[in-house]
């Protein structure tokens, strides 16, 4: 009898987690991002059990110091996901502010500011927002529906699209990131 040798199996994501955004500026730029991560139905059940976070979505600062420590304080060897490109420049988020955790019609929610302090000085920058898991444990759905922005929008013109970013592609080649690609004019 002859074996073959087996195929390589694949059997990621683990965990799904559809995101919301708010782009943040100021007058020198692009002060950073708020985003809402909201975990599918099983990855919510274990984090509001594991954390004791009860059905009104309380939790105490305790459990979420621990849940932060436990659960996403890691996430800063991936660059909480998050990156800017500014041309072929990867800007990794280094560190997140402001983390809280939700829990709404029984799905957990993280939600944290990103900071980038983003001068332009430029007559037009095009710089692009992405939000992935290289790794490919998480899913993530971004970029998403609606796009929010807030802060010092007088002092910008800003348009939007979405891109695919084929040159990053993952997953052995299968998952091609979405970006979403910022045109952003000093007024």
């Amino acid at each position: 009898m002859q074996v073959s040798p087996a195929g390589q199996a694949l059997a990621h994501p683990h965990v799904f987690l559809e995101t919301e955004i708010e782009i943040e500026f100021n007058e020198q730029g692009l002060k950073g991002i708020w985003q809402e991560w909201m975990f599918d139905e099983y990855q919510s059940s274990w984090i509001i059990n594991q954390y004791n976070i009860d059905q009104e979505g309380e939790i105490s600062s305790q459990e979420l110091d621990r849940l932060y420590r436990e659960t996403f304080e890691n996430l800063k060897h991936y660059n909480f996901f998050t990156m800017v490109m500014v041309g072929d420049e990867k800007i990794p988020a280094t560190k997140i502010e402001d983390f809280s955790v939700k829990v709404q019609d029984g799905l957990a929610i993280y939600s944290f500011f990103v900071p980038f302090d983003m001068e332009i000085n430029q007559e037009k920058q095009e710089l692009f927002i992405l939000v992935y898991d290289e790794s490919y444990f998480c899913h993530v759905f971004f970029p998403p529906d609606d796009i929010g922005f807030k802060g010092d929008l007088s002092s910008w013109a800003i348009d939007y699209s979405i891109q695919k970013k084929s040159s990053l592609r993952f997953y052995f080649g299968m998952v091609t990131p979405e970006a979403i690609k910022l045109s952003i004019t000093p007024l």
